[in-house]
């Protein structure tokens, strides 16, 4: 079963294409918005529990969640 799913793996793997160029800004751009994230709660935590709380009551509305 184990190397049912390491096949399975190996094979969607071998299936991905891109460019370094890709993979490095979005791992970059990932990187600087948790930054961000963890630097806002550090400096401000009720404000930015509001207002996630917020934006994440907004998108649950607007989905239908």
């Amino acid at each position: 079963m184990l190397r049912k799913t390491l096949q399975r793996l190996v094979s969607i793997l071998r299936d991905q294409t891109g460019s370094l160029r890709s993979l490095t800004w979005v791992l970059g751009s990932t990187v600087i918005t948790v930054l961000i994230v963890v630097a806002l709660m550090r400096i401000m935590p009720d404000t930015t529990t509001s207002f996630f709380q917020a934006a994440t009551q907004w998108i649950r509305s607007q989905f239908g969640f």
